[in-house]
């Protein structure tokens, strides 16, 4: 994309109908790298506005992770939605599974819902048993 998403995505965004001010940046806290860290460092800093209906807007590609973990971190009185963009990479649904990249890709996604869903269950249960 040659920059970051945000900029990237908010015009297409502003243009489709979601009026710039109620667009904003999620702050990187710590320099997060992986994707569960950057939904981490995203909610607290949400957590902490006023704000109770989060879209969150991001790759088509990872929006059940983004769902996923954003369900994790979100505090109770967040009501989240994700809205599914595309680029101009053409990493769309319909092409996944066309070229072994694309197979790779869904079979890293499965496996990556699958262990934070396992780690997250785990840390569930351990806490209840205390």
């Amino acid at each position: 994309m040659k920059q970051n998403e945000y900029n990237y995505y908010a015009p297409l965004l502003s243009k489709a109908g979601i009026s710039e001010d109620r667009l904003m940046a999620i702050p990187n806290r710590n320099e997060a790298k992986s994707v569960e860290s950057v939904i981490h460092s995203a909610f607290e800093f949400l957590n902490s506005t006023p704000y109770r209906n989060v879209l969150l807007a991001g790759k088509s590609f990872f929006c059940r992770r983004f769902y996923l973990l954003s369900s994790l971190y979100a505090s109770d009185d967040k009501v989240l939605d994700v809205l599914p963009l595309q680029d101009n990479r053409e990493i769309v649904p319909e092409k996944w599974t066309l070229s072994e990249k694309g197979r790779a890709r869904i079979l890293n996604e499965v496996e990556q819902l699958a262990y934070i869903s396992n780690e997250k269950l785990s840390k569930q249960l351990e806490e209840m048993s205390k």
